[in-house]
């Protein structure tokens, strides 16, 4: 039998008590008993606690309160609750059965236990704060090296890791892909299988009926390098690329990768395609009038504030790019920078395909003053074009969305979907 935990009466606060648990606030907060004094309600709930509530490791006193929840007046001065809940709106939900505690004192909790481990920002100041310094973009991508670009899918370009390969997932893709896709719409297109670290055989002969040239690039990423933390637990070192390391890293080799290809379609092992797919991308891209990135917007479940990166951003696994575009991977060489350098001023948690935007929008708001600046910084702006080819619902939050409820809604011909 394990040992019951040990009653301190002494240490027992019943305001602690009754705020921090509101089942028992409901129990004891009713109309039966609002005439009764503090003294009779306080003498109930330390009779509560010594029969039940001790024994169920409940919050009942300063000390035990102060090892698990900031407190109001222990909220740091510069938290803006109103800021941090318009940029995460989901924190909303956390711990909201406290009803009794303000909704300040809960988004802060969130903060303090979650997001400041995700380089979650407290306040607007912040927020700019971590932004690189202002810039002439004009000094790294010259007005003259802007051209219209006419893009032509010459490769497609599986993003998969070892894991996938091995629990079957990367089999499944290509199933998927052999079964909507004719050998006429593939045979001028290359395929490349890039994968993080190889320890099992990968199949292509299935892919080799489709494509004419089936490559496999292995990019032997190291321990430290090959890491993606989907959850909160502290490291020693956040490491150069942070939590989402091995994507991060993955992403810009593969643009490199693929840089003798005109324009590259970037896939994940979660994708679904329809019939005439591949028909309906190239329709896409040969009427496009030009893109750098093209992609889809986020159209699941998890809410996003209007306007910031996270709602505004095309999903970079799943997507379109103008890979033997020179300026364009002048420009994705800079996307890398502003990544590293958001990862060192504390966003440890931040994506590629998130940071991408962030660096567009930062380099739109920074040059404002000078004619060729601002013409840049537009044109850079337009060739991130979102596109309804594909769809993303690609949380684990999506997962009960139905194909064909997202085929009713969008008529998207590849979905990226858990």
């Amino acid at each position: 039998m394990k040992d019951q935990p040990e009653i301190n009466i002494e240490l027992f606060d019943p305001d602690i008590y009754i705020r921090y648990n509101p089942d028992i606030a409901k129990h004891f907060l009713t109309p039966a008993n609002a005439s009764i004094s503090k003294d009779l309600l306080d003498k109930k709930l330390l009779n509560h606690y010594t029969k039940y509530g001790h024994k169920e490791n409940r919050l009942s006193n300063k000390e035990q309160l102060k090892k698990v929840w900031i407190t109001e007046h222990e909220i740091d001065h510069a938290f803006d609750h109103e800021f941090y809940l318009a940029e995460y709106p989901e924190t909303i939900e956390f711990s909201a059965y406290l009803s009794q505690i303000s909704l300040r004192e809960r988004l802060f909790n969130h903060y303090y236990q979650f997001g400041k481990i995700e380089g979650r920002y407290i306040n607007q100041q912040q927020k700019y704060a971590y932004k690189i310094k202002t810039l002439n973009i004009s000094k790294i991508i010259p007005q003259s090296s802007l051209k219209h670009f006419t893009n032509n899918l010459e490769c497609i370009a599986l993003l998969v890791t070892d894991n996938e390969i091995q629990n079957g997932q990367y089999i499944e893709l290509v199933n998927r892909l052999i079964g909507n896709t004719t050998k006429e719409e593939t045979q001028k297109i290359h395929f490349k299988i890039i994968v993080n670290n190889i320890s099992c055989c990968i199949e292509t002969k299935a892919l080799k009926t489709l494509f004419s040239n089936v490559d496999i690039i292995d990019l032997n990423l190291n321990e430290e390098e090959d890491l993606y933390l989907k959850d909160t637990r502290k490291l020693e070192k956040i490491p150069k690329y942070g939590r989402k390391s091995g994507p991060n890293i993955m992403f810009y080799r593969a643009i490199e990768v693929c840089k003798n290809y005109n324009t590259t379609l970037f896939l994940e092992t979660d994708c679904f395609f329809r019939e005439t797919w591949l028909q309906k991308l190239n329709n896409f891209i040969n009427h496009s009038n030009s893109f750098w990135i093209s992609g889809a917007l986020y159209d699941g479940l998890i809410p996003n504030a209007a306007g910031s990166a996270l709602s505004t951003h095309i999903n970079g696994g799943v997507g379109l790019y103008a890979t033997g575009n020179e300026t364009f991977r002048l420009l994705m060489s800079q996307c890398e920078v502003f990544l590293i350098e958001q990862i060192k001023g504390g966003l440890a948690v931040l994506a590629y395909d998130v940071g991408i935007k962030m660096y567009i929008d930062h380099i739109t708001n920074a040059n404002i003053k000078n004619p060729e600046d601002i013409l840049i910084s537009k044109f850079i702006n337009r060739q991130y074009l979102p596109n309804k080819i594909i769809g993303n619902f690609s949380t684990t939050k999506d997962t009960p969305i139905a194909l064909e409820q997202i085929q009713d809604m969008y008529n998207y011909y590849i979905v990226h979907k858990k």
